[in-house]
């Protein structure tokens, strides 16, 4: 099996794998779907539109490596942390539930699953198949990865799924102990240590296998932390989204 082929499945095999989770997180706890649909916008708005140009001039203004990986996860930590404290406050700061921070944390690696890397294999995909000199000399320069570094690519959109969603209960556990800043900050601050090992180890084309084994723990971490906040929450029957007051008050005819 060729290359080209082993990506193509790859891919739809991700795009079905996302759309069967968010129907079933819709058919699980109803609901959900807009806020899985928020948590997308969230990323959208905060990292495609802002951070990716950003990342683009910093490359080309900025010769120094590292303090380029601080400057842009600063900034990411600082947009994306702002969204999702929005987010909560605009869409779930009356229904604060495990689910409600479950699926706006999985809407927003959704769709940086989808920019980082479906979009970017089909990318490849594409003019892998234009076949002549031209195809070959952009794919070598642009998308010079191995399929083994395609499949750690995907393992750490794997584990963001996970960050992700941790870094939701963190806000949303902010708002239910009325303390929204101090679990800002705290977001913050670990989207900032997320970031910087993400473009530390993999943009500046540090050990690969080094980088993998980062993200294998980020996710262990984080998982460990969505069942710990799972089980707090389940003893203040706090799972399920439930209604906001404007659904409550038309089912009560107002």
């Amino acid at each position: 099996m060729n290359s080209e082929v082993i990506i193509a499945v790859t891919v739809v095999s991700v795009l079905v794998m996302m759309v069967t989770a968010i129907l079933w997180l819709h058919r699980r706890f109803p609901g959900s779907f807009g806020i899985v649909f928020a948590g997308g916008l969230g990323y959208f708005f905060s990292q495609v539109l802002f951070q990716l140009p950003l990342l683009g001039m910093s490359e080309l203004s900025v010769n120094d490596h590292t303090a380029m990986t601080v400057f842009v996860g600063a900034f990411s930590a600082l947009a994306a942390s702002a969204a999702r404290y929005l987010i909560v406050r605009w869409t779930l700061s009356d229904r604060l539930s495990w689910s409600g921070a479950f699926s706006a944390g999985t809407g927003h690696a959704f769709c940086e699953i989808l920019f980082q890397f479906v979009l970017f294999y089909m990318i490849q995909l594409m003019i892998l198949q234009v076949g002549d000199e031209t195809g070959a000399l952009v794919t070598e320069v642009f998308f010079h990865r191995s399929l083994a570094v395609m499949f750690i690519d995907l393992a750490a959109q794997i584990s963001a799924v996970c960050f992700h969603v941790a870094l939701y209960l963190i806000i949303v556990n902010g708002f239910a102990k009325q303390q929204p800043t101090k679990h800002l900050v705290i977001t913050i601050a670990l989207q900032l240590l997320y970031t910087f090992i993400r473009y530390h180890f993999y943009a500046a084309n540090q050990d690969l296998w080094m980088y993998a084994a980062a993200m294998i723990l980020i996710a262990i971490l984080a998982c460990i932390y969505i069942l710990q906040r799972y089980h707090a929450m389940a003893e203040n029957h706090q799972i399920e989204l439930g209604k906001n007051e404007g659904e409550k008050a038309l089912e009560e005819g107002y």
